[in-house]
């Protein structure tokens, strides 16, 4: 039996940690653990238990009535970069279960009828394998892109940090068909079948067909243009005397923000594993529902809460945007150099990452310049990391008898549901 040191496992935990930068100009967070499990929701359901449950990562300082200032003074968060006080949530993932039999001729399973339980799928762990329910296996990854390849050369330095108290959504649960929300919103990657190999699915029919070996991935893209004004979704009285929703944020057409909502901002992107397969019995697939009561898979959604320091983020895109070099490879030890202290996250450069990124890397959990004991503090914070505020006392983990709030009554979420706020909405 291998037996694997504390100084291994503090290398292996670091190069396993996704905070990172990525190719097409940014970085990456990796969230190692939930801050809750529950129907709590500060953009949709101010104050009160919200419609669905939800996976909630990020700072401790989440609750029903969050506000800017329980952001920013958070005690802790459940992800790898420590300035980063936001939360991250998508809607709990259940599987139908059905009553299992075996075929008297071959043994094989089969199962012919739900049993009215639904059992969560938790996101990057498979059931039961560990004890803490909040624990992942796969860390969701959290990626806020700068996208050059839409925005440079010429309009990169009109990128601004997400103000404080920034929130967004998007997609939106009432959507059950293709076409309703922007294509790039939602997608699902079925991780680890050659069948299908890198292909994106904008709902899950596949899965009906295809085992995931490495699990279902579920991608949210979120809105990168700004009305410059709102934090969130606003009530507007139309010309016609009627009050609706006006949404804050909306996507751009092809490289330009409408007239409407003029201001560029990063780019958020969602990426959350579940394992789906261990779900299949026999030859029949999983019976997948989303806690919204969404069974085809395009009312998934994502809801961003920034906890971000303004400073921060604002010397990442300064740095970003004032390089002078953009090359692949540097001929001088001087331009390797100024793309290091410049935060060249676009440089394609073995020396060049995340921890040589000056205005971030010492706020990352698993910095390698970090002592043994420092790494051992870092982690242990992160792991113990828990929710402040009240969290509603029911369960909607494990195995449950129903789905609560909008999907209780029914299975699918009504046809003629709008929500407010959603972008699009």
């Amino acid at each position: 039996m291998t037996t694997v040191t504390l100084p291994t496992l503090l290398v292996l935990l670091a190069l396993l940690s996704l905070a990172k930068a990525i190719g097409s100009g940014g970085w990456s967070v990796s969230c190692f653990r939930a801050t809750a499990l529950a129907r709590m929701d500060p953009i949709q359901s101010v104050g009160k238990i919200s419609a669905h449950s939800h996976i909630i990562v990020g700072s401790n300082g989440f609750s029903m009535d969050m506000k800017n200032e329980d952001a920013l003074n958070a005690e802790c968060t459940t992800c790898d970069v420590t300035v980063d006080r936001s939360n991250y949530w998508i809607p709990q993932l259940y599987n139908r279960n059905r009553t299992i039999q075996q075929r008297a001729t071959n043994l094989t399973l089969f199962s012919n009828s739900r049993n009215g339980t639904y059992t969560a799928l938790r996101s990057g762990a498979r059931p039961l394998y560990r004890t803490d329910p909040l624990q992942f296996e796969f860390a969701p990854s959290i990626y806020y892109k700068f996208n050059t390849s839409h925005y440079c050369p010429g309009s990169c330095a009109k990128i601004r940090a997400f103000p404080p108290g920034f929130r967004m959504v998007a997609g939106n649960p009432a959507f059950s068909r293709a076409g309703q929300a922007a294509p790039e919103t939602i997608q699902y990657k079925c991780v680890g079948n050659p069948q299908i190999g890198h292909l994106s699915f904008d709902d899950w029919s596949f899965y009906k067909k295809y085992k995931c070996p490495g699990g279902l991935r579920v991608e949210i893209t979120f809105p990168q243009c700004w009305d410059g004004r709102n934090l969130k979704p606003v009530l507007v009285t139309l010309k016609n005397g009627k009050k609706a929703w006006y949404s804050h944020t909306r996507y751009s057409k092809g490289t330009t923000c409408p007239s409407t909502h003029p201001q560029k901002i990063m780019q958020v992107f969602y990426e959350f594993l579940f394992y789906t397969d261990d779900f299949w019995v026999g030859d029949q697939h999983p019976d997948l529902i989303w806690s919204t009561g969404d069974t085809t898979g395009f009312g998934l959604h994502g809801d961003f809460f920034s906890g971000w320091d303004v400073g921060v983020v604002s010397s990442l895109l300064r740095q970003f945007f004032n390089l002078s070099v953009h090359l692949t490879f540097f001929t001088t030890r001087q331009q390797l150099q100024e793309a290091i202290d410049t935060c060249d996250f676009t440089a394609n450069h073995p020396y060049l990452g995340i921890y040589s990124c000056k205005p971030l890397a010492k706020h990352l959990v698993f910095n390698p310049s970090n002592t043994e004991y420092q790494s051992l503090l870092a982690m242990a914070k992160l792991q113990s990391c828990n929710i402040k505020a009240k969290v509603p006392n029911e369960t909607v983990i494990g195995t449950i008898p129903r789905l609560l709030g909008t999907a209780s009554k029914q299975d699918t979420r009504p046809r003629n549901l709008r929500l407010r706020g959603y972008e699009g909405v």
